[in-house]
């Protein structure tokens, strides 16, 4: 299994502009590939990498932050749940992610 500094080598398809809800809010970019989700960030030399096999996914929902913006999306695996806001295009995104979700489990299955 990759780690998360060699997961960033995999063909991108798309990326977005978000932030990791942590202690503090983490901005940085979500990369997609075909079987990868993977977040980087960089504050102030402070660098955060996740990388998250998207057959390992066990769900995902579309969050609001503060009750009433929906800007986020949570993804679960069997140990972690990640909580991704500030996009811009939540739907779109999500959308997007949920494919490659999917057909990731397709494989998984075959």
């Amino acid at each position: 299994m990759p780690t998360a500094a060699t997961a960033f080598y995999f063909k991108r398809i798309t990326d977005y502009a978000c932030a990791l809800q942590k202690d503090i809010l983490l901005q940085g970019r979500l990369y997609l590939s075909e079987n990868w989700l993977c977040f980087y960030s960089n504050i102030f030399r402070w660098e955060t990498m996740i990388s998250i096999a998207l057959k390992d996914i066990t769900f995902m929902t579309k969050e609001k932050t503060a009750r009433l913006i929906p800007n986020a999306i949570q993804i679960a695996t069997e140990g972690e749940k990640f909580f991704f806001t500030s996009f811009n295009a939540r739907d779109r995104s999500y959308l997007n992610l949920f494919r490659l979700w999917q057909n990731a489990l397709l494989e998984k299955v075959r």
